[in-house]
């Protein structure tokens, strides 16, 4: 089997075009992609001191990796779940099963995309081996509205009810962690906007910082491709593999009301992403 060459993470706030990005990317001939895990979430949501010991919630871990070796079709892989209680043996566990699916698959490289992951890169870089990220910023108008509509308008997609503040609230972290990590050499940044107004130049310089060779194939086999990595629940995904296409959310827009749209603006207006 093929030697793991890269350890890839695609991070970023709900909604900026985290799937479409990993469609793009996981459309090259090395590369292998999974359905998002949630896994760094789950194995860290502790209480403080067990956090303070980097020991891991077993129970969630072990069952989010349950859950996702079913989403992969690969439950024959059950017996290779976490032994021990700490974030370094789960991490372990986690990052075995993500490399032997992708040497099975003959890949050498395998791109893990939890937008939620962007808040447990210390963790990650602590306890996966040169891991690389590609971190997508999208404008905080389309990204806000969206998450408002879907969380507010279906609720059984994401859990409930969010307020438009909380919406704000988290583009604006999610932006600020990415902003933390600005300047280090395993970390990348797309624009969203950039990226559906010419994917193929805004590719060919990621996978230069991948050090990977661009394949001019990949938004044709983007489209043919089949994608299991998307789940059949995951209906807001649905729309990935169509035509690349700047999409504005000018219908969710049309729910907010004047005021809330005048607050959203002059919110997302005072956050500077051209340092992106």
């Amino acid at each position: 089997m093929s030697e793991i060459i890269r350890r890839i993470f695609i991070v970023g706030s709900p909604r900026s075009g985290t799937t479409l990005l990993q469609s793009l990317v996981a459309s090259h001939s090395w590369i292998q992609t999974f359905p998002e895990s949630h896994f760094f979430y789950n194995m860290g949501d502790t209480g403080r001191l067990r956090k303070f010991l980097h020991l891991a919630n077993t129970v969630a871990s072990k069952s989010t990796i349950q859950r996702w070796l079913t989403e992969c079709d690969r439950r024959d892989l059950a017996n290779y779940l976490p032994d021990g209680a700490t974030y370094s043996a789960h991490v372990k566990a986690f990052v075995y099963l993500l490399d032997r699916m992708t040497r099975e698959n003959n890949k050498q490289i395998w791109v893990e995309k939890t937008p939620l992951h962007l808040h447990y890169i210390k963790y990650i870089e602590r306890y996966v081996e040169t891991p690389l990220f590609i971190h997508i910023v999208r404008n905080g108008v389309d990204v806000v509205s969206s998450v408002y509509d879907i969380a507010n308008n279906d609720l059984n997609k994401w859990g409930g009810n969010r307020s438009l503040e909380h919406c704000i609230n988290r583009w604006e972290l999610d932006i600020r962690l990415s902003a933390n990590e600005l300047g280090k050499e395993n970390h990348f940044f797309v624009r969203y906007e950039n990226l559906v107004a010419n994917p193929v130049q805004s590719l060919e310089h990621l996978f230069k910082f991948l050090r990977i060779e661009f394949e001019k194939d990949i938004l044709v086999r983007r489209i043919s491709e089949k994608q299991d990595y998307i789940l059949p629940s995951e209906s807001w995904k649905s729309d990935v593999s169509k035509e690349i296409k700047l999409r504005t959310n000018i219908e969710r827009l049309r729910s907010l009301t004047k005021k809330e749209l005048e607050i959203l603006q002059n919110r997302v207006n005072k956050i500077d992403l051209t340092k992106f």
